[in-house]
């Protein structure tokens, strides 16, 4: 079932990553993990991602555990919500790139 923040696990984890401009890399060593690659299989799904890794992404990116596992928007942020569902439809890197940089910008405010 194609949910509308993201197809699988994998995909809503990438998104929450990518919209803080983190590598794989960068979120492997702060979480850490066994190298790049592990979180890499996670994303893909080609590994199943434990319950400590689903609980450090929940509180680092404030979304709930059945929002990153089910795609479940009853958690009342819908903010986030929204913005990795916008995230997630944009196809080009430089786009998403420039979304990051025009977040980030209004940090301030």
């Amino acid at each position: 079932m194609i949910m509308a923040t993201g197809a699988t696990v994998g995909d809503r984890i990438r998104a929450l990553r990518e919209s803080r401009g983190l590598s794989q890399q960068d979120m492997s060593e702060e979480f850490l993990l066994n190298g790049r690659s592990t979180l890499a299989n996670y994303e893909l799904g080609l590994r199943d991602i434990p319950v400590k890794v689903l609980l450090l992404y929940s509180e680092k990116f404030n979304v709930t555990t059945d929002w990153i596992l089910k795609g479940d928007t009853s958690s009342g942020n819908n903010e986030i919500d929204e913005l990795v569902r916008a995230y997630s439809s944009i196809n080009n890197s430089v786009v998403k790139q420039a979304v990051i940089q025009q977040i980030r910008g209004l940090e301030d405010f």
